[in-house]
């Protein structure tokens, strides 16, 4: 009653209270792909080098959102969110946003001849709501690969802890 009047709250039904302050459970691709930027290149063929500018008609990209919105449910598009912000909902409009746009930004490590962009895995930065995407060329792949992140990825900033360094000394 002190940051919002209680006379205000009876104008809600829970429902819409529980929206309004935490977003909807249901997943929007489309305001999502309107909140996306991207950043970086891509090589359309990796034998001559020649890097493209990544945008929403890149292959690695259509192929993202071709996964995101026929090979994920609703709850796996809320892990996928969770996995690249750290909250698991979207704000209900892009007036919610603010400033934070969700970035789709090209992933070094997988470029260059004789990588396979298959065999990497996604990089989340969710304090920048930012998503490292390999060019991934085979659907199923990709899926994997998103599938397999977002289930072993659950803490935002959990690199320096035991079982973080243990992983890292059997590389």
């Amino acid at each position: 009653a002190v940051v919002v009047p209680y006379q205000c709250l009876s104008t809600f039904t829970w429902m819409d209270l529980q929206d309004q302050v935490c977003g909807r459970a249901n997943i929007d691709i489309s305001l999502l792909k309107q909140m996306t930027v991207y950043h970086g290149y891509y090589q359309p063929d990796r034998k001559l080098q020649k890097e493209v500018k990544c945008g929403p008609t890149s292959p690695h990209i259509k192929l993202f959102w071709e996964m995101v919105e026929t090979k994920m449910d609703n709850k796996q598009r809320s892990d996928l969110i969770f996995f690249v912000w750290g909250r698991a909902r979207l704000p209900l409009n892009s007036k919610g946003f603010g400033k934070v746009r969700f970035a789709i930004k090209t992933h070094p490590a997988s470029q260059g001849q004789g990588k396979d962009p298959n065999k990497y895995f996604p990089v989340a930065h969710t304090c920048f709501f930012h998503l490292d995407l390999p060019e991934y060329t085979d659907l199923k792949a990709m899926h994997e690969k998103f599938l397999y992140a977002m289930s072993n990825c659950k803490y935002i900033d959990g690199d320096n802890t035991a079982h973080a360094r243990e992983i890292a000394r059997m590389r």
